[in-house]
C-alpha cells in the first residue's frame, strides 16, 4: 500500500510538471512555491569481458515554499525525494544506493528494491538571520562536507564514509541521508556552521547520534570545512557473536578544501572514522560482520569548455582500512582513479562517459575490475508560484 501510495504521488507530480501551467503570474508578488525536479540517468556499463545496462540513482522530487512576514523573510517549507528503479541490474558501481537502508540495524545489505522508495522527507522553518531548523529525513551536515569530490555521474565518493556502512544510504549513522534528524544551521558572514541530532528512539540515550559543522568561505573562489559525527547505537551490537571488532560508539570526522571559479572546480577530503564501516564475510560457514577503522582520502576536479556544456573530469579515492582481523586481507582497500566527461546537448539532458582504473582488494580478497561506461542523463525542474492572502 505504501508503494502504491507513493507510486500515486510521483505520477501526480510529473503531470503537474507536464502541464507547464502557472499558478499565477511571474509579475505578482507571489508568497507560495511549489517545485518539483528529477533526475533520470541510464548507461552501459563494460567491465570484466561483460556489459550490462544500469541505472544511476533516479530520483524525482518535490519543495514546497511558503513565504510569511516583512519583505518575505520568513519561510516555512517541506520537501521529498523519491528513488526510482528504472533498471533490474545486477552490479552497482555507485557509491549511493539509491534505497532507504540505515545499514547498522540489519548488519547485512541485501537490497529488495521496490518501484519507489523514499530518499528525503522532511519539513523546515527558516527564521532569517536567526537560522534554520529541519526535521525528517535529510541530507546531514556530514555530508554536506564530505560529498564535495562526489562530481561523477555514477563511480566517485566511494571513501568519504558518507553511505556508511557501506552499503547503506547513511541514514542510521547520519553520516548520509540522516533518518529521524533534527538540523539547525546558521550564517554569521562568512562562517557556516550547524548542530545535528537524531531521535529514533533506537539507542539507550536520549537522542541516537549528535553531529556538527563548520564551513568558512577564505576568499571568493576558496572555502574550506570540517565536520564531526558521533553515533550511539544499541548497545546488544556488542554482544552479538556474529559481530566482530565493534569497540565503540561510531564516530567520523572529515575535512574539504574547494577552489571554485564556475569553469575550474577542485576539491579534497579527508575522512576518518573508528568502529564506523563494516563488511559481511564467511567464517566456518557463518556470515560474520567484521567492524573496521579507517581512513579516507578523495580529489575531484573537473574543468568547463564550449560555453559551460563540456565538462571533463578527474578523480581518485582511496579508502583505507585499520584492522589486522584475520577474515580480511591484508590489503583489503578500495583504490581507484577516475576519467569522465559529460557533454550537454540539449538543455535538459546530456551524455556522460566514465572509466574507473582499478587498485582496489575486495574482502575476499579479489582484485576489484576496470569499469568503462556511457549513458544519457535527463534533468527537469519546474516551478508554480501563487500568491496567498493568509
Amino acid at each position: 500500500m505504501k508503494i502504491l501510495n507513493r507510486s500515486y504521488l510521483i505520477l501526480t507530480i510529473l503531470f503537474l510538471f507536464s502541464t507547464g501551467k502557472n499558478f499565477a503570474q511571474e509579475d505578482e508578488l507571489d508568497n507560495f512555491s511549489f517545485s518539483t525536479y528529477g533526475i533520470l540517468r541510464a548507461h552501459l556499463a563494460t567491465f570484466s569481458g561483460q556489459g550490462e545496462i544500469q541505472d544511476a540513482s533516479p530520483r524525482v522530487g518535490f519543495f514546497i515554499n511558503y513565504y510569511l512576514g516583512r519583505h518575505n523573510q520568513f519561510r516555512i517549507y517541506s520537501g521529498g525525494e523519491f528513488a526510482i528503479n528504472l533498471i533490474d541490474n545486477q552490479v552497482n558501481f555507485q557509491a549511493d544506493p539509491n534505497v532507504n537502508n540505515g545499514g547498522f540495524s540489519a548488519l547485512h545489505f541485501l537490497e529488495n528494491k521496490s518501484t519507489f522508495s523514499t530518499r528525503l522527507g522532511y519539513v523546515g522553518i527558516d527564521f532569517a538571520k536567526y537560522g534554520n531548523i529541519t526535521i525528517g529525513k535529510q541530507n546531514s551536515l556530514y555530508k554536506d562536507i564530505a560529498d564535495k569530490t562526489d562530481i561523477f555521474n555514477v563511480m566517485s565518493g566511494q571513501a568519504s564514509y558518507v553511505y556508511s556502512p557501506t552499503g547503506a544510504d547513511g541514514g542510521e549513522t547520519g553520516t548520509g541521508r540522516a533518518e529521524s534528524a533534527f538540523i539547525y544551521s546558521n550564517q554569521i558572514g562568512k562562517i557556516v556552521f550547524g548542530f545535528q541530532s537524531q531521535f529514533r528512539a533506537n539507542a539507550n540515550t536520549f537522542f541516537d547520534s549528535f553531529a556538527t559543522y563548520l564551513n568558512f568561505r577564505v576568499s571568493k573562489y576558496f572555502s574550506v570545512g570540517a565536520a564531526y559525527n558521533k553515533v550511539f547505537p544499541r548497545t546488544d551490537y556488542f554482544n552479538l557473536t556474529s559481530i566482530q571488532d565493534l569497540d565503540g560508539d561510531p564516530e567520523y570526522i572529515t575535512f574539504n578544501a574547494i577552489y571554485n571559479t564556475g569553469k575550474l572546480y577542485i576539491a579534497a577530503v579527508y575522512a576518518s572514522q573508528k568502529n564506523g564501516d563494516f563488511v559481511n564475510v564467511i567464517n566456518d560457514e557463518e556470515e560474520i560482520s567484521v567492524f573496521y577503522n579507517g581512513k579516507g582520502y578523495e580529489l575531484a576536479a573537473y574543468y568547463m569548455l564550449m560555453k559551460d556544456r563540456l565538462k571533463l573530469m578527474t578523480g581518485f579515492n582511496y579508502k583505507a582500512p585499520e584492522t589486522n582481523n584475520p577474515n580480511l586481507p591484508k590489503d583489503f582497500r578500495k583504490r581507484l582513479y577516475l576519467i569522465g566527461l559529460q557533454y550537454q546537448f540539449v538543455k535538459y539532458a546530456a551524455l556522460y562517459s566514465e572509466y574507473k582504473f582499478e587498485d582496489s582488494i575486495t574482502a575476499k580478497g579479489f582484485h576489484s575490475p576496470n569499469v568503462f561506461m556511457i549513458g544519457l542523463r535527463i534533468d527537469f525542474d519546474k516551478t508554480w508560484r501563487k500568491k496567498l492572502n493568509i
